[in-house]
């Protein structure tokens, strides 16, 4: 039986976050293929869309309407339907539609789903497929991959860093930080000034668990460890994992973080920011931001920098994922047609109509738009180059994961403690 892991509450909280983006955001990833022409297929038959995200709040179902209305008009007997799913059902909606053997031909899905479906033998294979379109970013594709094999492809991709007030730090003659205790020298300066330095809205858990990725990023330069630990070829408890955790002890002792932060949800969050109370808010990527902006109003420049390493000399990284992370039940009844369609949604075009309406996409080497539609835009491109992912393929795993870290900001725990969760939650 297919197990499907989802936040519906981080994903709501995401889609929200994108009610107000306006303008265009671009990847900037090399992409195989420089050819502008449009994709051109034979397959037809009516293809729907599973996904959560409500057109009303969102523009990446109009961007995916843009690139099914090319495809239609490409060929003969081909339809698209965009099937909104309430949420909170999702999962089980999903489920159900799998197990009966009737699911849709594309279904948008946490990644952190993917891995139970492969088991239960419910996902096409798609690696011959997707050799045929243009390159994602190597890093996240090489993570993505299970036991060598592709499952899932996105159209476009979010990275999170620390959104900040540029004027406000102008005024005050700050500059951006290239480590934590340069990033905790910044408080003095900013309270004195009436701000708190910090905001991480830490009553959402799933963003504790962030934290812990980002951590990652930086005690794991090969970017292989999760990997290795899923594989049963290293433990959870090992020095990259417990490095993990000590990130967010070091966060947590930094004395930067706005107070009652552990009681402040994503939505009070972008507010506070917003309007002044604090300097820098994490995590900032295109769907909060798109919250965020509105507020501002033009009342000062926000900009953005990746959460800095712990020690010196290390290249500043954020860390990134799939935003519409595709796939292919196998058992759906177009399924060339599907494959087809998103061929048109990855061809130079449809990656257009991606960041014309806000998202990021995920085909390398999407052109930047020129001028860039707000000012935090290079900077979120930017820090698409070289993210990290932030996944665990293993449910239990990121599940104990997600618990452990919020006993850091209660001092209840420590970077071993939440190692070891882990490794106690691993089959």
């Amino acid at each position: 039986m297919v197990l499907i892991e989802k936040s519906e509450r981080r994903s709501a909280l995401r889609s929200v976050g994108a009610i107000a983006v306006a303008g265009a955001l671009v990847a900037s990833l090399v992409s195989c293929s420089t050819d502008s022409e449009e994709p051109t297929s034979d397959a037809s038959g009516h293809v729907r869309l599973w996904s959560w995200v409500p057109p009303d709040v969102s523009e990446q179902p109009a961007a995916y309407q843009a690139s099914a209305d090319r495809w239609i008009e490409a060929g003969e007997g081909r339809s698209y339907e965009y099937v909104l799913q309430d949420a909170g059902q999702y999962n089980a909606l999903l489920r159900t539609a799998l197990l009966s053997g009737e699911p849709p031909e594309i279904a948008n899905v946490n990644s952190d789903s993917i891995a139970a479906m492969v088991d239960s033998g419910q996902l096409t294979d798609i690696t011959d497929f997707v050799a045929t379109l243009p390159a994602l970013d190597s890093v996240m594709f090489e993570r993505y991959k299970l036991d060598g094999r592709v499952y899932s492809y996105w159209v476009d991709v979010q990275a999170e860093g620390v959104l900040y007030n540029k004027t406000l730090f102008e005024e005050l003659g700050l500059e951006i930080p290239t480590t934590l205790a340069e990033m905790a020298a910044l408080s003095a300066p900013l309270r004195a000034a009436g701000v708190e330095p910090l905001l991480i809205p830490l009553a959402e858990t799933w963003i504790g668990a962030d934290l812990w990725f980002q951590g990652l990023a930086y005690s794991d330069a090969s970017d292989t460890a999760l990997a290795r630990a899923e594989a049963g070829e290293i433990p959870w408890t090992s020095p990259e994992f417990v490095g993990a955790g000590e990130y967010l002890e070091a966060i947590a002792e930094s004395g930067m973080l706005i107070d009652a932060a552990t009681s402040i949800g994503a939505l009070d969050g972008y507010q506070l920011f917003a309007t002044g109370e604090a300097a820098m808010f994490y995590p900032g990527a295109w769907w909060s931001h798109g919250a965020i902006e509105p507020i501002v109003d033009g009342e000062w420049e926000i900009d953005v920098f990746a959460l800095p390493p712990i020690e010196a000399g290390v290249t500043p990284r954020a860390i990134g994922s799939p935003a519409s992370t595709f796939v292919f039940p196998s058992e759906a009844e177009n399924q060339e047609a599907a494959f087809e369609l998103v061929r048109f949604m990855a061809s130079p075009e449809g990656q257009n109509e991606f960041a014309i309406r806000g998202s990021v996409p995920g085909v390398a080497g999407s052109p930047s738009p020129d001028p860039a539609p707000f000012n935090a835009y290079p900077g979120l491109l930017a820090l698409q180059e070289n993210a990290a992912s932030r996944v665990i393929f293993i449910a239990d795993v990121m599940a104990a994961l997600t618990t452990a870290a919020e006993g850091i900001w209660r001092d209840s725990i420590d970077a071993a403690g939440i190692a070891a969760a882990m490794q106690d939650a691993a089959p």
